[in-house]
């Protein structure tokens, strides 16, 4: 995790992308509960997602599906969401409900979630990023 939050999803994606990593693509209940876990020992509320809504869908960045409707591996999605509310085409993971939630893809300076960045295991099985 980066010690900072990003107003902006784009500024989030750079910021793991410096890090040879990218925002968390969930696929599985293990995935989420994972990463609920770790963030619960941090004070942060919500972190980014690596989703956007593409053609009234939301999608993760490899293209596969995050919505149970659009047939998706695994979704955990809060009540009545995703809402599709207007300009609502970015998501997060919110820690105190432990669901997904869409949400704007810019936020004031103040206000944007924290970023998480995922990156593959290495071959001996270590996955910390240096700097």
């Amino acid at each position: 995790m980066t010690d900072e939050g990003s107003s902006k999803l784009s500024d989030a994606r750079k910021k793991c992308k410096q890090m040879s990593a990218k925002l968390p693509i969930i696929k599985s209940k293990a995935e989420n509960t994972f990463i609920v876990d770790l963030m619960s020992k941090q004070s942060v509320p919500w972190v980014w997602l690596g989703m956007m809504r593409k053609q009234g869908k939301m999608v993760w960045f490899d293209n596969t599906p995050a919505e149970p409707s659009n047939r998706a591996l695994y979704s955990a999605w809060g009540k009545k969401e995703p809402s599709n509310k207007k300009n609502e085409d970015c998501a997060y993971l919110d820690f105190h409900k432990k669901t997904w939630d869409d949400n704007k893809c810019d936020h004031t300076p103040s206000s944007g979630p924290s970023v998480l960045c995922q990156k593959k295991r290495k071959k001996d099985g270590s996955s910390k990023t240096e700097g």
